[in-house]
């Protein structure tokens, strides 16, 4: 096996790694992400749009709950950072061929303004939410995407050398044999050379 298929090999296992890693960041960003969804938008649709009192709560949950977008955004980009600042990952995709990096989109920024319906508030705190649990949870599946394609390259490779060594080790029992062969017939024409002189 080359030095590149011993070198891929050790990178399967520090993608393996980054995969269980992933896997938990995942988890708990999605929890949290379900916590919030679970507060901001029913708080702010409780509330009465038509009352002062009740639209500046309003407010102050619709920026309360674009801070936490903010921070969510974030740390996904920091995973997604950290993911292609991997040396397994760079040369997994260089040797892929495909893409040149894990790709997250977060979406556009929303409307500080809160000058809309209670509903439309709601609706798009929720939108926006759900959008990055989808993000998150992608960038966890392209990494797996990344290690099963590399699990097949390896296979590849194992099967080609196995072929290889099976295709030598026929061609040196030929070449036995053909020696053998060899040294039989000069065998016989040494004795047949004696007994004519």
């Amino acid at each position: 096996m080359s030095t590149n298929y011993a070198v891929m090999r050790n990178h399967h296992v520090q993608l393996s790694e980054l995969h269980v890693r992933e896997c938990e960041l995942d988890r708990r960003l999605s929890q949290e992400i379900s916590t919030a969804l679970a507060h901001f938008s029913p708080s702010i649709l409780a509330l009465d749009g038509a009352d002062p009192l009740d639209g500046d709560f309003i407010a102050l949950y619709y920026q309360l709950a674009l801070r936490r977008i903010t921070q969510f955004k974030q740390r996904i980009s920091e995973r997604t950072a950290y993911l292609n600042g991997s040396k397994a990952v760079q040369d997994t995709l260089r040797l892929m061929g495909g893409r040149k990096r894990l790709q997250c989109d977060l979406g556009g920024a929303l409307s500080p303004n809160n000058a809309c319906k209670k509903e439309a508030l709601a609706q798009q705190i929720s939108m926006a939410l759900l959008h990055l649990m989808v993000c998150s949870n992608s960038l966890k599946h392209q990494l797996i995407e990344l290690t099963s394609a590399l699990e097949a390259w390896m296979n590849a490779k194992e099967t080609k050398s196995g072929q290889e060594v099976s295709q030598s080790s026929h061609d040196s029992r030929k070449l036995t044999w053909r020696i053998a062969s060899l040294g039989t017939t000069q065998h016989v024409s040494k004795a047949t050379y004696s007994y004519i002189h």
